[in-house]
């Protein structure tokens, strides 16, 4: 009974405040949304699980697993402990690369990551850049949420900078500073002397981290906001 009441109680409210230009604009924007979004996708979905006859089956996901280029990844038996053995791994996952100069030997870290698949890859940078971009935009949300210091007002907007480039733009403004010659190992290897080396990203880091900085700022918004209110109802 006390469910039903909720529920008619609910359906009251809604009804008192959608008007019906309201109701017109939820429609249109449900029908667009499903019409240009979920119908495609999942007639993208339906039609992986069916051959070129028409019937089911299974030969296009059995295709990509076994093709090496999308999943090369395979377990292997060993007669040794751990007795597995993961395969299709390849690279490395940093090189240290060391050549002379006129003021003498340098050295470059050069943080490559490891090659493990298109589909892996693709698990393991989703994976790394939400961890990561959570992380980042959290902890940024939280102190400037919870303390004021000279400054803090300009740093919340300049936070928000990535927000205002597209993602492409963006990936070849942050490449230009994290190869050998870029700005921080400039900054930091030849003016401040605080890097032994000179540090690169390239690989799967380069795409982790150039989306961490792409992405922070959605988390950092939302969990901005969240805060802000619970602070003001505490």
């Amino acid at each position: 009974m006390g469910q039903a009441a909720g529920l008619s109680k609910l359906l009251r409210k809604v009804k008192w405040e959608m008007d019906a230009f309201s109701w017109s604009q939820l429609i249109i924007v449900l029908a667009s949304f499903t019409a240009f979004l979920i119908v495609p996708l999942g007639l993208v979905v339906l039609r992986s699980f069916y051959s070129s006859s028409g019937g089911f089956s299974l030969y296009w996901l059995q295709t990509i697993l076994t093709d090496p280029f999308y999943f090369p990844l395979r377990l292997k038996l060993m007669n040794q402990f751990p007795f597995i053995s993961l395969e299709g791994i390849r690279g490395s996952l940093y090189e240290v690369v060391r050549y002379h100069t006129a003021a003498g030997e340098e050295t470059i870290i050069l943080l490559t990551g490891w090659d493990m698949g298109v589909i892996p890859n693709s698990l393991v940078v989703a994976t790394f850049t939400t961890l990561f971009s959570t992380i980042l935009g959290f902890t940024l949300a939280f102190i400037f949420a919870k303390y004021r210091f000279p400054g803090s007002e300009v740093l919340r907007i300049v936070s928000l900078i990535p927000l205002l480039s597209t993602p492409f733009v963006g990936a070849i403004g942050l490449k230009k500073m994290i190869v050998a010659d870029g700005v921080l190992n400039v900054l930091f290897y030849d003016m401040l002397h605080l890097l032994p080396f000179k540090i690169e990203i390239t690989g799967l880091p380069a795409v982790i981290l150039v989306q961490t900085l792409l992405f922070y700022p959605i988390v950092m918004l939302n969990s901005y906001t969240a805060l802000i209110l619970s602070l003001i109802h505490i």
